[in-house]
């Protein structure tokens, strides 16, 4: 499958208005995004799915897939600290600890374009 490439559109001057043409193109390219991926996502399933029932790769390929076969253990860290410092302090104390640490902690900017 071919993917398009995008080489971005460079002017010396700064526009001052995002015209229609270029949301317009942003959302053709969001589109194809989000078609790729949940091509990706489906095929992904369907390698797994094959690899799972014992199918084995062609040696032929230039590409091969790496399968790895791993166990993780997700931690709720923050749920764990919480749940020590009432241990600690109490209830009251560990909620002015909660609301004291997340006062303290830095903020980030964030801008969010739709997608």
């Amino acid at each position: 499958m071919a993917v398009a490439t995008v080489a971005p559109r460079i002017s010396p001057v700064q526009p001052s208005v995002i015209t229609s043409e270029e949301i317009s193109r942003y959302a053709e390219i969001t589109s194809q995004l989000s078609q790729l991926e949940a091509q990706q996502k489906s095929l992904r399933a369907e390698l797994l799915g094959l690899h799972e029932a014992g199918a084995e790769q062609e040696t032929g390929s230039p590409y091969l897939l790496a399968f790895v076969d791993q166990v993780r253990r997700t931690v709720d860290w923050k749920n764990h600290a919480l749940q020590l410092a009432t241990k600690l302090y109490g209830i009251e104390k560990a909620e002015q600890w909660k609301l004291k640490v997340e006062v303290a902690a830095p903020a980030q900017a964030i801008t969010q374009g739709s997608r």
